[in-house]
């Protein structure tokens, strides 16, 4: 049964509020379960829709938490949990992945398995950055994101500076993991078809100093506050006096009339170890 035949046995329709587009490649399925490399660990995947990549993380993972914000959806899930011979490592949360207790996540995909858990997401278009700015966040225990997400969010994650798309997702996402696209997707993947294409990326985590990389999202969170200013005056209207604000990027060795999009990973990591 496809998908188009299975949604209409169980009368659901697509919710576009939701931004529902669910993945019919079956080959696209495959490769992105390969990507993630799941054997061995927890695994939260986000938006698990009706579980076509659900049913095939639980086989490999040691277990997988599935949050999924539409009732419809949760229904077919419980479905799957219930009849699979695997079932025994899903856990069902129904709620907004923006919402959602990321406290409780850590404590039950890093316990009992590896210290670190992985990430497999197929994302509303509507709010791809800010669930990757929250997963970035808590970097400490995420050691790899796959992700589908609209290909020009995938962009912006992998984004250089100077460009339109470069700001502080690309700049701690960079900092932090080795970001590789694996697969372009386009509207004929899915069902009900987008209107935009898609990207699956792959973010392994390499070496990089945790304390900075916290500081690092902070600071680059003001540097960017307000784009067309300079960074002086974004500073300054984070509230640091002029004095103290000058003597910073006299440190950092960064020009006062430098702009956010202008400097490169490197330089934010001079302005880091330099704000004390």
């Amino acid at each position: 049964m496809n998908i188009k035949d299975k949604l209409n046995s169980l009368n659901i329709v697509p919710n576009k509020a939701l931004g529902q587009n669910f993945l019919v490649d079956e080959s696209a399925i495959e490769s992105i379960i390969s990507v993630s490399d799941v054997g061995g660990y927890g695994v939260l995947e986000i938006g698990a829709g009706l579980g076509a990549l659900t049913s095939e993380l639980i086989k490999p993972a040691q277990k997988v938490i599935a949050v999924e914000i539409d009732k419809n959806m949760l229904d077919v899930l419980n479905t799957l949990k219930v009849e699979s011979e695997h079932g025994e490592k899903l856990s069902l949360i129904h709620d907004d992945i923006l919402k959602v207790d990321f406290d409780y996540i850590i404590k039950e995909l890093t316990f009992g398995y590896t210290q670190q858990f992985k990430v497999v997401g197929n994302l509303p278009y509507y709010i791809t950055t800010p669930i990757c700015q929250k997963l970035i966040k808590h970097h400490a225990h995420i050691s790899q994101l796959t992700l589908m997400m609209q290909t020009e969010a995938a962009t912006r994650v992998s984004a250089k500076p100077n460009s339109a798309q470069y700001g502080v997702l690309s700049i701690a996402s960079q900092y932090i993991y080795d970001i590789e696209s694996v697969l372009d997707l386009s509207p004929q993947s899915f069902y009900p078809q987008p209107d935009v294409h898609s990207t699956v990326i792959t973010m392994k985590k390499h070496d990089y100093d945790p304390e900075i990389a916290d500081r690092l999202i902070k600071i680059t969170g003001i540097c960017f506050a307000m784009r067309r200013k300079t960074i002086q005056n974004n500073l300054l209207a984070s509230g640091l006096d002029r004095v103290k604000a000058s003597e910073l990027l006299e440190n950092a060795n960064i020009p006062p009339n430098a702009r956010a999009e202008a400097l490169k990973i490197e330089d934010y990591i001079r302005l880091v170890k330099a704000w004390k």
